[in-house]
């Protein structure tokens, strides 16, 4: 994969990319904490941006259309507390968000690789 450039620069903006989404979904969770479990304006300007990131993610896992699966069993990234998960695991917690938030806001983020 290095011959197109795909190589450390691709998995770079793959963690910088949900490192967005992931801090992204932490403020939602402090927003829904503040609000009673209201959506506000505020949820929802987020969650608008955060579908912009997943697709720019499911992208990014797709660099020839199909999902680079090696790389999604091995990449390592951070969630929004600090901790370092597999990005399979990131994938299942977003997944798990999005749902919750599909049904509150009627936008989903999730991604399908």
């Amino acid at each position: 994969m290095g011959l197109f450039g795909f190589g450390n620069s691709n998995k770079t903006q793959i963690q910088m990319c949900t490192l967005k989404i992931s801090t992204g979904l932490g403020q939602i969770e402090q927003e829904f904490q503040h609000s009673g479990g209201e959506v506000t304006p505020m949820i929802k300007g987020i969650v608008s941006a955060l579908y912009n990131e997943a697709r720019t993610l499911e992208k990014l896992m797709k660099p020839n259309g199909r999902t680079d699966w090696d790389l999604h069993r091995s990449l390592m990234v951070k969630w929004h507390d600090g901790r370092e998960i597999s990005f399979s695991t990131f994938e299942s917690m977003l997944n798990n968000e999005a749902r919750v938030l599909k049904i509150k806001t009627g936008i989903d983020i999730g991604i399908w690789l």
